[in-house]
């Protein structure tokens, strides 16, 4: 029978790092390359951006230091969306500015889903040392919270708290957006109505 010559696969290498855990990698084809090289731009992209904030912050925090030496800091961020690149730039914001509480006012994840996990192990990862607070929002599901809550993220619940001297009263938003099916409540027994009135009691 007749024989054809198959080519030889063209094997790269990549590595890379994350949650502190060297990942090595082997592919080969255009998709697989364009998609690394896009991986590739958007960790640069990101370094750069923490590189610069370290450096920006640096004369900040000198400057804090001396003129209000025994003021605590905390940073608000929200929006993450599963942008993993940016817990880096949260992370050397906190070293920076000598950062020992936050607060995550929402929306950590597109919709929830069970392949975004990977994002708020990230952003814990890169947040640990620090004692953080978070206020859930319409793009985190239930399962979001939970895995906030185990990577030792503090649920607002309605509660009013002290936080490094401050009131902190946070709640997680009564509606839910799960990717392609809209907004909804997340307990389609209480309304929207009631959980005003449930915030304002």
């Amino acid at each position: 029978a007749p024989t054809r010559a198959v080519n030889a696969i063209d094997w790269q290498s990549v590595s890379t790092n994350i949650n502190g855990s060297d990942i090595h990698l082997r592919y080969a084809g255009a998709g697989a390359t364009e998609l690394v090289n896009k991986f590739d731009q958007n960790e640069s992209y990101y370094n750069q951006i923490a590189q610069n904030v370290t450096t920006e912050l640096a004369t900040v925090a000198v400057q804090d230091e001396i003129e209000r030496p025994d003021e605590k800091r905390a940073m608000v961020y929200a929006d993450w969306h599963c942008n993993y690149g940016m817990a880096r730039v949260l992370r050397a914001t906190t070293e920076a500015l000598d950062i020992s509480t936050t607060f995550n006012v929402g929306d950590n994840t597109l919709s929830g889903s069970s392949f975004e996990k990977i994002c708020i192990d990230v952003l814990g990862y890169n947040l640990r040392g620090t004692d953080n607070y978070v206020a859930a929002g319409n793009h985190d599901s239930d399962q979001t919270i939970d895995w906030l809550k185990s990577d030792k993220f503090n649920v607002l619940n309605g509660k009013m708290l002290t936080v490094d001297g401050m009131k902190v009263l946070g709640f997680t938003d009564p509606n839910i957006t799960p990717f392609s099916v809209g907004n909804q409540l997340r307990d389609p027994s209480q309304t929207v109505s009631r959980a005003v009135e449930t915030m304002t009691e």
